[in-house]
């Protein structure tokens, strides 16, 4: 049977149903597309196989309500196996589905196009034989002609990646066959320039195992311009659906294997011209098998993936991350080494894309792993914002810095600044100063000017911080071009 699950946002499930009474079984997953129609409602496409005849598989296609109840079904092929593997609703309200034949055309399999209207009848329906054993459709999506590209893959005494470039009935406009010793399937979708991305999985030249495959064709496919694979771990990789983003960079998912045979869900992103710009794996405590068949870009950037973990049992399983490809929010960490009045900061935040360090004294960095220079003696709380995404994370942490033996003496002026009371309830005098015009600043921790004071100086000054919420406070007192600081802390 097929069962439908509807999630929120937050991936409670909303509702659940269940498609098809025995005796029929219905494949989806590495043989079925699933896909929201324009409409609200779904559609599905697969192979359904009677189980008093299991040697006879039809093409199916579902069409279900925004509730998940059915509407209608249509099967699809001959007295033989016909199988099911994509399908995408095309600008007319019909839909287009792809998977392989042996009731038409060569026994041994053809790669399977069918059309139909709005209610699943039959438009249309064509066979591509590649002239070898059994070339199989994985892959439809609908060009912006109006015409189709298929993924598929072909047999001429080895795998082939295949891809056919259609008009809107069906027919021929060019093909392209890839030697990569293809082992898992074919994945095509058009470009935002116009051409084609192709992925798959390959076999290694040398060993065993299998690696990640990607690739980009020109608008006529007749040439290649960029390929590469890529690993996820040591031994089985292979990329099962990928999508482009506006500024043409590409994720794929599917699946990584490792020496001792757990696979996990893996996903990559990769630039315009193929460089890998950064990948993850996923994985379900206690499960040894995980795989992402299906992959989607969501509302906040970010994606969302479907597949199986095997913990024992085969479950459905749903991911969803954000732009980073991160499944948890960014959490910011550090620390610090210090070398007199030099701290270097060591950057220890997990899942964050950038940050701003606050130093506590009014100066601020966006590197990764600044250092930076104190003026003076004392304890500082340095401030780290991580962020990635949209989301935040804040920490903070105190350092000490002391000024250098045989240096002190150039200090001895500031030295001589008294503050008090300190802490205080709201009013301070500073004492100790020159009798030169100063202007007097207060930051909170956050590097925000909260006190701003211009005054001419009789060796005592009095500042009012009532109206400051309790808290740290940075006070910076400029005369002329000598520069003093000070913290003060308002109860």
């Amino acid at each position: 049977m097929l069962m439908l699950i509807k999630l929120d946002f937050t991936g409670d499930t909303l509702w659940s149903k269940v498609f098809g009474p025995p005796p029929q079984v219905y494949f989806t997953g590495g043989g079925g597309s699933f896909i929201q129609t324009n409409d609200g409602g779904y559609a599905f496409c697969g192979t359904v196989e009677d189980i008093a005849d299991s040697s006879i598989d039809d093409m199916i296609l579902v069409k279900f309500d925004n509730l998940g109840d059915t509407l209608w079904t249509k099967r699809f092929g001959g007295a033989n196996q016909d199988i099911g593997q994509d399908c995408e609703q095309t600008a007319d309200g019909g839909y287009i589905l792809i998977g392989t034949t042996g009731s038409f055309g060569d026994p041994s399999g053809d790669v399977y196009l069918v059309k139909t209207d709005s209610l699943g009848n039959l438009e249309w329906d064509t066979t591509y034989d590649g002239i070898g054993n059994l070339d199989a459709g994985l892959t439809v999506d609908v060009t912006s002609d109006g015409g189709y590209v298929l993924g598929a893959s072909l047999s001429q005494g080895g795998e082939f990646i295949w891809v056919i470039k259609t008009n809107a009935i069906g027919g021929i406009e060019w093909t392209k066959a890839i030697n990569v010793n293809l082992n898992i399937g074919c994945f095509a979708l058009q470009s935002i320039d116009g051409g084609y991305i192709v992925i798959a999985g390959k076999d290694e030249l040398v060993g065993a195992g299998r690696d990640g495959y990607l690739a980009k064709l020109n608008s006529t496919g007749d040439s290649v311009l960029w390929e590469s694979t890529y690993i996820g771990s040591s031994q089985n990789d292979w990329f099962n659906q990928a999508i482009e983003l506006p500024d043409g960079s590409i994720v794929a998912a599917g699946k990584a294997d490792n020496e001792q045979g757990i696979s996990s869900g893996w996903l990559l992103k990769v630039a315009p011209n193929g460089d890998s710009l950064w990948s993850r794996k996923f994985s379900v405590p206690d499960s040894l098998s995980q795989q992402f068949w299906s992959l989607r870009a969501t509302l906040d950037g970010g994606f969302i993936m479907s597949g199986y973990a095997a913990a024992p049992t085969q479950d459905t399983w749903v991911v969803k991350t954000n732009c980073l490809g991160y499944d948890t929010p960014p959490q910011a960490n550090f620390t610090s080494t210090s070398d007199t009045l030099t701290v270097s900061f060591i950057n220890q935040s997990q899942q964050a894309e950038t940050y701003l360090w606050n130093f506590g004294d009014g100066n601020f960095s966006t590197e990764s792993n600044p250092s930076h220079s104190y003026q003076d003696s004392s304890i500082y709380v340095v401030t780290l914002t991580a962020a990635a995404c949209g989301d935040t994370s804040i920490t903070f942490n105190t350092v000490q810095v002391s000024i250098p033996v045989g240096v002190q003496e150039v200090y001895s002026r500031e030295g001589n600044i008294q503050i008090y009371p300190n802490p205080t309830t709201g009013l301070i005098t500073l004492t100790g100063l020159s009798a030169e015009p100063a202007t007097l600043t207060a930051y909170n921790v956050l590097g925000e000017l909260v006190l701003d004071q211009r005054m001419t100086v009789s060796n005592n000054i009095v500042m009012d911080l009532t109206d400051l919420p309790k808290g740290l406070y940075y006070l910076q007192i400029l005369q002329g071009e000598t520069t003093l600081k000070r913290e003060v802390i308002k109860l």
